[in-house]
């Protein structure tokens, strides 16, 4: 089969986790119209009263849901910009710019 992804010639240019993710992303919309699915429904039911919950907790405390948000959100934004950081190549021509040490005769 030919992935919408590739290009002209027929060369595949999906990586199988693009693919993978694909398939789990149909199942998962098939799951919802069919009403099979690949979790449990306790699992499902327990997400539901959480979410319900959680809009609860944030329409009766506003401020102390801004507050856990934005704290929330300034820790996920500093834990981003380490792994982005760690995760950076490195620069062209790195290995070079130590010093090379010569060994005296």
């Amino acid at each position: 089969t030919r992935n919408a992804a590739s290009p002209q010639d027929g060369s595949r240019t999906a990586s199988e986790a693009e693919r993978t993710a694909h398939r789990v992303t149909y199942s998962a919309i098939a799951g919802g119209v069919t009403g099979r699915t690949a979790l449990p429904r306790w699992l499902a039911i327990v997400s539901g009263l959480i979410s319900i919950i959680g809009g609860i907790v944030v329409f009766t405390l506003p401020g102390v849901a801004i507050v856990t948000f934005v704290l929330f959100g300034g820790w996920i934004l500093i834990a981003i910009g380490v792994a982005t950081l760690f995760s950076l190549p490195p620069k062209k021509g790195a290995e070079s710019a130590t010093p090379v040490e010569t060994a005296s005769a």
